[in-house]
């Protein structure tokens, strides 16, 4: 995307650019730390969200948090939002969203997939809802 100024492209076509990166806890945190630094350091006016992944781990460590961290600290202006995952029950919700997401599907779709049982739309309508709620108080 740098190489090839998509970002410069969509902008220049009247699109809002925002970056979204996922931050993972547990031992992909340091990874998923260094992308979202990555990103930042080659698109600097590029406003970004960042998900918080506590799946595999905790984000940060206790007490500290995200927020807490060098590279939040120094990268507030530009992090238009912290978006917290839910954490949710593995064998319910989470086999569900898995199901989605390997089916390629948005929440949308599955919700109106007959291939989800009537629970499984509710639970991923309750994560949809969580998810959209810190969404839509982003001022884009």
């Amino acid at each position: 995307m740098a190489e090839s100024k998509a970002l410069s492209l969509l902008a220049d076509s009247g699109h809002s650019i925002y970056i979204h990166s996922v931050i993972a806890g547990g031992d992909l945190l340091l990874e998923t730390v260094k992308g979202l630094d990555n990103i930042l350091t080659i698109f600097p006016d590029v406003p970004v969200c960042a998900w918080l992944n506590g799946f595999f781990g905790a984000i940060g460590a206790k007490p500290h948090s995200f927020e807490q961290m060098a590279i939040y600290e120094a990268n507030k202006a530009r992090i238009r939002a912290l978006i917290q995952i839910p954490e949710l029950n593995a064998q319910t919700f989470g086999r569900d969203i898995k199901k989605m997401s390997e089916s390629h599907l948005t929440f949308a779709e599955a919700i109106h997939s007959d291939d989800f049982p009537l629970m499984s739309k509710q639970r991923l309508k309750m994560a949809w809802r969580d998810i959209y709620s810190q969404l839509s108080v982003i001022q884009f």
